[in-house]
């Protein structure tokens, strides 16, 4: 015998620990009330009985598995049971199942599981200890996780399973719990779901099963008692017995009778109680067990799904989050299979879909979360059965998510580059008209976004989880494919193919990040990548037709819906002028047809509800109205039910008489269907009608007090005798009342509660089976006519994003992403995709930048026995990896699609092209370039009209500027000359940069020269000109002086471009001491000494004080705005003691009191500033600081001896040894002036700021 199968080891001792737990626990005394033993108690009895039996097994599988359980299942049915005990119980029944004493070998096994089932969810115990209560049902959903993945699982029958699963539910759903044990219950019922779909998923439908044989079915088992009540799994109560009492909340009656102070049970009792178990069994006995199949998966899926209905008050959003996490797993485990039974997928495309597309809406981000990827997950693995459900999930996520802001115009980035991009999507619809009738309360868009009708404003982390569920779908390689052809292939369907690539474009943009989250962009280029990815891929697939739609059939519908929709634009503008274009298309077959008009309008859901009501009630289209009343069947319906279907298809006009005209015809309608009883005749429905209508306004004005409504006995008395002179039936008038009182007649789609929502979904369901299934494309026969309607987009997100980003990474996804899209373009023969390709390409590869490159450091190296040109192009484009990425990129674009390239080409020469032909031109000779000087002209000013890359590369080349003073000499060509000089200095944006800004001046001032001298323009044989020859001469003359103002004129604008060149400079931030100190040594130095000399100063002797008092103070000034820099410099007292000097020869040069006063001031703000700042200190305070403080007193002294004593009296004691005059504030004025150049205010503002 084995070890394994011995109940000794085990059993015995389970059975003995419980007999000792029972015997010394206080709710059994050794003795009951009437003196009986302990042994005498039924329970007790049991347990001796049982090891009695087992004794004399040899192998424990060959003992009847129900006899094995009944001791232990009577102890955890018993009422009142100590904690303790029924975790012994229910230990040991872990054990029996972990070690295989019951199997599948064992006589009576199925009705073993099914009693351990029945006991297991009828568990009745004490919980005097709250904690003991909690670990008795951690034990419970121990128990019930093994029996479910034990061998004995798939044999439970629908009831147990449906116990169970509700017993689980029901301790999910106590929020009173521990969170601990909510989540371990919840954890326990993923796994057991997983188990019970995975099992029932292999189930497949009998040919003759069909959606109504299984409905049937499943109310059969509801009537039979097959059924998880919902109020149990939120309450505890019990589901099956009236009597027994809950395991969990049971405690509050099972505990003790407040007046009996002891927990004493009698053995009589007891025995009934045994007696109710023994009569539980044999019932178990006699039933016809079967395992657990489709009715019970059905059951465990309603129940499931009633726990998201948002309106349901009674579950919290905690608990939606645990049904949620249930749900994912059983639609990843059988969601096809859900899809293909019809009792299942009745409740995932309605209900599951209705809660779900609510609680999307959520601000609560775990049930937003959850519902997302539920929804993902549901649409992945369903989305055969939801068509409709799905464009409207998707349709709201666009809404939600595309951003309404315009792209930043970012500086250096062609716009040309994103145009493609869109900036609204078209399933955003513009606020709904509303009309001043009162017949209705429309309200905005921002009121109806809480309901899902419209997109609406989402906090970051929301908008980051919508763009993840999109990523989530995305990954599936058809999932663009079938948009296509399931959406924007159709008429009557949005172009979501379309929006959804749209939004992932716009959504890549860095910018979005500003009004989600930094991931956001991420994740929609890899969405976008990962598109272009699945198309390449398919590229060389043999196509598959088989059971799909003729793409040519789909080019057709596309081509149609275009036409629809432009016309119904027209319609909802103009409606004749979009009839009569629609009847031009061929749309409408005749637009003189009341009937064929009628119909179109009727069938489209794309006209403006309050232009259609408008239309069909004016004069003239009486027989339009009367042709789309003839649509609709009001047979079998109430006055105001039929008068509702009909104002849900478009809005009443404001005018009296064109209300009475739809009324009529309504009222003729109405009787023609049907013979109502309540309503004598037309007369009736007309009058009855009206006062519908009035009614419906008075109970739904917003502007109209309760109390002032009108109430049924108004409404009654008002109708009195209007019935063909009798009164209409209080009960047929009391249920209209009610109706429109409880519910506004109004357009859906201006509502703003529950009813428009229920509305729309009902239409939703009446339209599903019209549109059919969603057709699974898993073929490459569309992605020609995909990727054409979708390239545009996704090339200016790639050239966007690869301009901007920094990351190599990111560069080199970017362009395998073009090359794919190159690929794409190539086999479907694409030429407009190819030609942006290459476009985007050669401007990424900065061989076509804006930006200028200076071409006068160029230098020429011998190389073997030829020569290279290095350029500063060519040393940056060797130093930027994505512009190698996108050079070596476009040549391969290039090589082998030369056939299909057509705008692409110009590109192409532009960079490969402009440097040799400029060179090749100013290396021409004279006389050839005097004869072909217009030719070359009026071929630069049409490279250079317009702002583009040709126009900026030539632009920074010498040869161009070389070029241009050859032909500003011919006087053929001066006026285009001229004409190139003029757009380039004030176009918009101008051409001069630092490159080309020397060249620019000296050409300028090359025509201001040549109005001085005009002999410049003319030949030598001009002197012996006839008269009329004379007069052509003057007028020439008149053009050159004309050319010479204005370059004059433009020279003097041109000194207002110097501080934005200077910004341009390409100077290292961070220059060494040699760098910045040249500013004194190279400039100011030399230029105060060369106003210091004789022959300077006697070429403006008046104004020389005055330009030499000016220098001084630029000096000072950029002394200072260095100064922080210079007190670190090791030759700062050699530049300071040179300045001291030069200002000394200034003081003595002889130009009045005016220049002297000037120097003293200037002088004296810098040592007062040097003196508070710590850096001229007396060596008392700081003797590091002598010799600067030695040399400048030495030499100031000589030429200002009362400097020192003024300064003394401002700054007390700091001169003779005091303590530094020197503040916080003051370190923080020194600390702000260390950058750039002009920054320090005037010399008075110094002496303020010094003197604080």
């Amino acid at each position: 015998m084995s070890m394994r199968h011995s109940p000794r080891p085990i059993g015995n001792n389970s059975t003995e620990r419980i007999d000792a737990v029972v015997g010394s626990h206080n709710r059994w005394g050794l003795r009951g009330q009437k003196g009986n033993s302990i042994q005498d108690h039924p329970m007790i009895a049991a347990f001796g009985k049982l090891r009695h039996e087992i004794a004399v097994i040899r192998d424990i599988r060959a003992f009847d598995a129900l006899n094995f359980l009944t001791p232990f299942l009577l102890v955890i049915q018993a009422k009142g049971t100590a904690a303790p005990i029924t975790v012994l119980a229910l230990g040991a029944l872990r054990k029996f199942l972990a070690y295989g004493f019951i199997c599948s070998d064992s006589p009576r096994f199925a009705l073993a599981m099914q009693s351990l089932s029945a006991a297991v969810t009828h568990c009745q115990f004490d919980i005097s200890d709250a904690s003991q209560g909690e670990v008795v049902l951690l034990m419970i959903l121990n128990l019930m996780e093994d029996m479910m993945s034990g061998p004995g699982g798939h044999i439970l029958s629908d009831e147990s399973v449906c116990d169970m699963m509700g017993r689980g539910l029901a301790i999910c759903s106590q929020p009173r719990f521990s969170a601990v044990l909510r989540r371990t219950a919840e954890a326990a019922m993923v796994r057991m779901c997983q188990i019970i779909f995975e099992d029932v998923k292999h189930l497949e439908l009998g040919s003759s099963d069909d959606g109504h044989d299984v409905e049937r079915q499943v109310q059969n088992d509801l009537l039979n008692g097959l059924k998880i009540e919902e109020d149990t799994a939120c309450s505890f109560e019990n589901p099956t017995s009236d009597t027994a009492q809950s395991a969990i909340l049971g405690h509050e009656q099972s505990l003790s009778n407040p007046d009996n102070g002891n927990h004493f049970e009698t053995a009589s009792t007891q025995r009934a109680n045994n007696i109710e178990s023994d009569q539980i069994i044999e019932d178990i006995d006699s039933v016809d067990l079967k395992p657990y199949s489709l009715p019970s998966v059905r059951e465990l899926f309603r129940v499931l799904v009633n726990f998201l209905d948002p309106n349901d008050r009674q579950h919290t959003d905690t608990m939606r989050v645990m049904a949620m996490r249930i749900l994912h797993v059983a639609l990843e485990v059988s969601g096809p299979f859900i899809a293909r039974n019809p009792a299942l997928a009745t409740i995932a495309e309605d209900r599951l879909c209705c809660y779900l597309f609510q609680l999307v809406r959520s601000d609560n981000m775990p049930v937003l979360q959850e519902s997302l990827i539920v929804t993902g997950t549901l649409l992945a693995t369903c989305r055969g059965i939801l068509k409709l459900q799905q464009e409207l999930y998707l349709s709201y996520l666009v809404a939600c998510l595309h951003p309404t802001v315009q792209i930043p115009r970012e500086a250096g980035i062609d716009p040309s580059l994103y145009d493609g991009i869109p900036e609204t999507s078209k399933v955003v619809k513009p606020p709904v008209s509303q009309s001043g009738s009162g017949r209705a309360t429309p309200v905005s868009v921002k009121h109806r976004q809480s309901l899902g009708m419209e997109g609406g404003t989402r906090k970051p982390d929301a908008r980051q989880a919508m763009v993840e569920t999109i990523a989530v779908l995305s990954r599936m390689p058809t999932f663009v494919t079938e948009l296509f052809v399931n959406y924007d292939c159709d008429v009557d369907r949005s172009d979501l193919c379309e929006d959804l690539i749209g939004l992932l474009s716009r959504n890549a943009l860095p910018d979005s990040a500003t009004w989600s989250t930094t991931s956001v962009p991420p994740l929609c280029l890899d969405s976008l990548l990962r598109y272009i990815q699945f198309l390449a891929e398919r590229l060389h697939d043999p196509p598959a037709y088989d059971g799909l739609p003729d793409p040519d059939h789909l080019r057709e519908q596309r081509r149609r819906k275009k036409i629809i929709v432009k016309g119904i634009g027209k319609f909802n503008e103009k409606p004749k002028s979009g009839l009569e274009y629609l009847g031009a298309q061929g749309i409408i077959a005749d637009i003189n047809d009341p009937a064929e008009v009628a119909k179109f309008l009727k069938g489209t859901s794309r006209t403006s509800k309050t232009v259609l009501g408008d239309f069909l009630s004016k004069r003239g289209n009486e027989a339009i109205l009367k042709a789309f009343l003839d649509l609709f069947d009001f047979s079998n319906k109430r006055v105001d039910e039929a008068l509702r279907v009909l104002l849900e298809t478009f809005r009443l006009p404001g005018e009296a008489p064109l209300i009475a005209s739809i009324v009529e015809c309504f009222s003729e309608k109405y009787c023609a269907d049907d013979t109502p009883n309540d309503v004598a005749n037309k007369d009736g429905v007309f009058i009855l009608t009206y006062a519908i209508i009035i009614l419906n306004t008075d109970q739904h004005n917003p502007n109209l007090k309760s109390s002032k409504r009108m109430s049924f006995e108004d409404f009654a008395r008002n109708l009195r005798g209007q019935n063909d002179g009798r009164d209409f039936s209080l009960e047929f008038l009391k249920a209209i009342f009610d109706s429109i009182k409880c519910n506004e007649i109004i357009l859906p789609d201006e509502h703003d509660n529950k009813h428009a929502f229920d509305y729309a979904w009902r239409e939703l369901l009446v339209k599903t089976e019209a549109a059919g299934d969603l057709v699974i494309c898993d073929t490459n026969i569309y992605d020609a006519d995909i990727f054409a309607v979708t390239w545009k987009p996704v090339i200016s997100t790639l050239s966007y994003v690869f301009m901007s980003a920094t990351d190599d990474t990111v560069f080199a996804r970017i362009v395998s992403g073009f090359d794919e899209c190159a690929r794409i373009a190539a086999k479907y023969r694409n030429t407009e995709a190819l030609d942006q390709i290459i476009y985007s390409l050669s401007y990424m590869s900065t061989l076509a930048m804006i930006n200028s490159f200076s071409t006068s450091l160029n230098t020429e190296i011998q190389v073997g026995h030829g020569s290279v040109m290095v350029s500063e192009l060519a040393v940056k484009l060797g130093r930027d990896f994505r512009a190698q990425l996108a050079t070596l990129v476009l040549f391969r674009v290039i090589t082998g699609n030369e056939s299909l390239i057509r705008r692409g080409w110009k590109q192409d020469f532009d960079f490969i092209k402009v440097h040799s032909l400029l060179h090749t031109i100013a290396n021409l000779p004279q006389h050839v370039v005097d004869q072909t000087a217009d030719v070359i002209s009026s071929g630069f000013v049409v490279c250079t009209d317009k702002p583009s890359a040709l126009r900026n590369e030539m632009m920074k080349s010498p040869d161009f500027w070389s070029i241009l003073r050859l032909l500003a000499k011919t006087r053929k060509s001066s006026s285009s000359v001229f004409s190139i000089l003029k757009s380039s200095v004030s176009g918009s944006p101008p051409a001069i940069s630092a490159d080309n800004y020397e060249a620019t001046i000296g050409l300028l001032g090359y025509f201001a020269s040549a109005s001085a001298d005009l002999d410049a323009l003319a030949t030598p044989s001009d002197t012996n000109l006839p008269s009329s020859g004379l007069k052509h001469k003057i007028k020439v003359d008149d053009a050159a002086v004309g050319r010479g103002c204005e370059a004059i004129n433009t020279l003097q604008g041109m000194t207002s471009r110097v501080p934005h060149l200077m910004q341009q400079s390409r100077l290292e931030s961070n220059e060494g001491a040699q760098e910045w100190t040249a500013i004194f040594s190279g400039v100011l130095f030399p230029l105060i000494q060369m106003l210091l000399r004789p022959e300077v100063f006697s070429l403006d002797r008046d104004g020389m004080g005055e330009m030499r008092i000016q220098a001084a103070s630029l000096l000072c000034k950029v002394f200072l705005q260095y100064f922080v820099l210079l007190s670190q410099w090791e030759g700062m007292l050699d530049l300071w003691v040179r300045l001291i000097d030069i200002m000394d020869r200034l003081m003595n040069s002889g130009q009045g009191d005016t220049l002297e006063e000037a120097v003293r001031e200037n002088l004296k703000n810098v040592v007062l500033f040097m003196i508070r700042s710590g850096c001229l200190v007396s060596p008392a305070t700081s003797p590091s600081k002598q010799t600067l403080w030695d040399e400048t007193w030495k030499r100031v002294d000589r030429f200002l001896p009362d400097l020192r004593q003024d300064l003394a009296s401002e700054s007390a004691g700091n001169l003779q040894g005091g303590e530094r005059c020197h503040s916080e504030d003051e370190s923080a004025e020194v600390d702000g002036k260390s950058n750039g150049i002009f920054a320090v205010d005037d010399v008075n503002s110094e002496e303020n700021l010094f003197r604080k």
